[in-house]
């Protein structure tokens, strides 16, 4: 089709209202901490062979993701019994604890009194016996010895624990129970293995070999502690000066698991090493433990007008998206974008859902106080590998959550980590049980309720599903703490959303309408100058064609036919013809400008009608409905006025004929608790009735089962939203329909009149059966 040979008019309607060839692309600001691309460079200040450390900003292991974080920690509760007779005096043991000891030094945690040791003499009473008395101890001198044996480089070492030596006279006691303290540290140094309790006791000499019932005395030793080194971390260094800059190289914080100012050591691979005032980075940290004045100002951070710092950025090095490459600098025409759905989040599903009962007191104007018990919905996370903790919020923010499928999706909350009933004295569960493992019990999210949504939710009807498995995000935490992979996925899928956005740019989204010269469409021969079938022209939706017109294009440009116009009495006479890459469509700028409070969200659809921008983007299918009701919040849009609500469950091309065609009239909707296919006996459960006036006039009278004299009791009008439940009695065992009917009042200016709604919904009832082979005639 080329302007001037077989086209007379050529048109192009742009449907494009931005052009940009530089894209300056952000995420959202939802999980970025206050230390977000802030520099935490690091200075070797001290060095010992592959070892190096920063004096000035001393590490410790809450600087680190969890999840890479090894403690050593050994638990030790031996119970060592023997027994002694008149020719064995002596008790001697060397009881095995640890075969390897990684650190250099360790905590002592005294679980129970040191360590007990005693001896007595063996009484066994036995039921129904004559009772005999119990033999009294050897009168002498009984004496008890307790250490601690390890090897290092190969040599034993003791440590001497207590010693105490008891004297006895005749018939004084039948038993002799010591305890030893334990010390808090134990300091083996590198390298120690093998270590050991050792345990010895010497009784007196006696002769008398029926004492203790004929066995003799017996010897005890038990222990409970736990011997904790320090924590290790397993992390990276990349460093930014000295032989090394610009490598990253694997290394260990607290290789040794030492204890205290020791513990401030990174150990690099074997043949790596640095030097003193290297520059250097840690990958992995987690900024937001760490102290502000180990940071320093970043000056090549790049900050776009009316961005603020804390927005996701692309991923370091990438600033923004060019069109073309090897784009001149007068090329470059700039636009800011924020995907405000891109932020570094995990996906997690509900688990073991349940309901906790409150009790707000009122206080009423006759000096009475009224109770009132409300119930808040809680829920854990089916992950027992995912673990949360209070310290993981962001300072300032709220804990928030966003559901993306059940019945409260697209909804957002605040929620309470680990809550608790402060009236009844409640209190938050220990995130950590005594062994330092994680307490799943702690791993607890309660639903702050609101009335953002036109009532106060969650409520009885709306609220996670009770059996779990609703999909949803948290935000308002460092996402630091969970993964260290969280933050760069996020920044990798701005730059890649950049891209898509800038390619769409790059097409040209114009439409082209094409008057056709007539003599080429009528088909003229030049040979004859008269009418030709063999030249006649005629042109189908689909055929590629290609423009011609240097106005427009430097070429010429490769497109389809998307539609065209031809009189029916002349086909031939001046036949328009629409080309382009996207079917045309009447732009209602005016409109579109005006919706700015209607949002719907679907787990993989997204439709956004932005304010003020002109511009909306596309729903994939036909079928797509607000998840929730909507209440329109502008003055007047289209027959929309400010006040209508759009119902939860309206499809959005009926809202948008709603729109332009007509004012908005009284809707009905319905919503049963059980399913709509039940098995016979199933117990019957309730009809919850949604009722909006929008611009008809007071509800006048509302009943069911097309009987006026059952009335439907619906609550007050709340923003033109009325709500009713009916509660259903006794089982199912055969179908059920059940009708409602409101009736609205004509709207006050006469336009809209009197409108009776009416509400249907049918409930199939099946019953199960079984086949088989009976061993016998049933009797019943």
């Amino acid at each position: 089709f080329e302007l001037g040979m077989n086209v007379g008019k050529m048109d192009r309607s742009d449907s494009q209202s931005t052009y940009a060839t530089r894209i300056y692309a952000f995420g959202s600001t939802r999980n970025i901490p206050l230390t977000y691309r802030k520099k935490l460079v690091f200075d070797v200040k001290d060095i010992n062979g592959r070892d190096l450390s920063d004096t000035a900003r001393s590490l410790v292991t809450d600087f680190f993701p969890s999840d890479i974080v090894t403690e050593e920690k050994h638990v030790i509760d031996p119970i060592i019994t023997g027994t002694l007779n008149s020719n064995h005096r002596e008790f001697s043991n060397n009881n095995d604890l640890v075969d390897t000891l990684v650190g250099s030094i360790y905590k002592i945690i005294d679980k129970g009194n040191g360590i007990s040791f005693g001896t007595g003499t063996y009484y066994m009473p036995m039921p129904g016996q004559p009772s005999f008395p119990r033999d009294y101890l050897p009168a002498g001198e009984y004496v008890f010895r307790v250490s601690f044996i390890y090897l290092q480089d190969g040599i034993e070492k003791e440590i001497l624990i207590g010693s105490n030596t008891v004297t006895l006279n005749e018939n004084q006691q039948h038993e002799i129970n010591l305890s030893f303290p334990i010390a808090k540290e134990f300091a083996p140094g590198l390298g120690a293995s093998l270590f050991k309790l050792r345990t010895y006791l010497l009784v007196p000499q006696f002769d008398n070999t029926l004492i203790g019932m004929g066995i003799g005395l017996f010897a005890r030793v038990s222990l409970d502690m736990e011997l904790v080194a320090g924590k290790s971390a397993a992390t990276s260094v990349t460093f930014l000066s000295g032989v090394n800059s610009g490598k990253t190289f694997d290394a260990i914080y607290n290789p040794d698991f030492h204890i205290g100012e020791t513990a401030n050591i990174l150990r690099l691979p074997e043949g790596v090493t640095a030097s003193i005032g290297d520059k250097y980075t840690i990958d992995n940290i987690v900024k937001s433990k760490v102290p502000v004045s180990y940071f320093s100002d970043d000056k090549d951070t790049q900050i776009a007008e009316g961005i603020a710092t804390r927005h996701l950025l692309m991923p370091e090095g990438v600033t923004y998206i060019d069109a073309y490459p090897d784009m001149k600098a007068e090329e470059a025409v700039e636009q800011i974008v924020v995907f405000d759905d891109i932020y570094p989040k995990r996906e997690g599903v509900t688990d073991m859902v349940t309901t906790h009962t409150y009790t707000d007191t009122i206080d009423n104007p006759d000096g009475t106080k009224t109770s009132k018990d409300w119930l808040a919905w809680r829920f854990k996370d089916d992950d027992p590998g995912f673990h949360f903790s209070k310290d993981y919020k962001l300072d300032s923010e709220e804990l928030r959550i966003e559901f993306l499928s059940g019945p409260l999706a697209g909804m957002d909350f605040e929620v309470l980590f680990n809550p608790y009933d402060k009236v009844r004295d409640d209190a938050p569960k220990p995130e950590h049980l005594k062994d330092g493992t994680w307490n799943r019990d702690a791993q607890v999210y309660e639903i702050k309720r609101n009335d953002n949504y036109g009532r106060m939710l969650p409520d009885d009807i709306l609220h996670p599903t009770d059996q779990g498995g609703d999909t949803y995000v948290l935000y308002g935490y460092d996402p630091q703490f969970v993964s260290d992979v969280m933050i760069p996925n996020a920044e990798v899928e701005v730059e890649e959303r950049a891209k898509e956005y800038i390619e769409k740019l790059k097409q040209d989204p114009s439409t082209y309408t094409n008057t056709m010269m007539s003599d080429y469409i009528y088909g003229i021969n030049p040979e004859t100058g008269e009418q030709d079938e063999g030249f006649a022209k005629s042109f189908t939706v689909g055929q590629k064609v290609k423009l011609i017109n240097k106005a427009y294009f430097e070429e010429a440009r490769i497109s389809r036919i998307k539609g065209f116009e031809y009189s029916l009495d002349i086909p031939y006479d001046s036949p328009v013809y629409t080309v382009g890459e996207t079917a045309p469509y009447s732009r209602l700028g005016e409109i579109e400008s005006k919706i700015d409070s209607l949002t719907y969200r679907k787990e993989k659809d997204r439709l956004s009608i932005i304010a003020g921008g002109g511009t909306s983007s596309g729903i994939e299918g036909t079928n797509a409905v607000f998840p929730r009701n909507i209440e329109v919040t502008v003055d007047r849009v289209g027959y929309f006025k400010a006040g209508d609500i759009i119902l939860g469950g309206t499809t959005v091309v009926d809202a948008f004929i709603k729109l332009i065609s007509q004012k908005s009239t009284g809707e009905l909707r319905s919503e049963i608790s059980t399913n709509k296919d039940v098995e016979y006996g199933s117990p019957k459960g309730f009809i919850t009735y949604t009722a909006v006036r929008n611009s008809q006039g007071p509800m006048e009278q509302a009943y069911y089962d097309g009987n006026p004299n059952n009335k439907l009791n619906f609550s007050e009008e709340v923003g033109g939203v009325q709500t009713a439940t009916r509660q259903l009695d006794g089982f199912y065992t055969q179908k059920e329909t059940y009708i409602a009917n409101v009736i609205y009042a004509a709207s006050e200016d006469d336009v809209l009149p009197r409108k009776v709604l009416s509400d249907s919904i049918n409930v199939n009832v099946n019953r199960k059966w079984f086949a088989g082979v009976c061993s016998s005639i049933p009797k019943t």
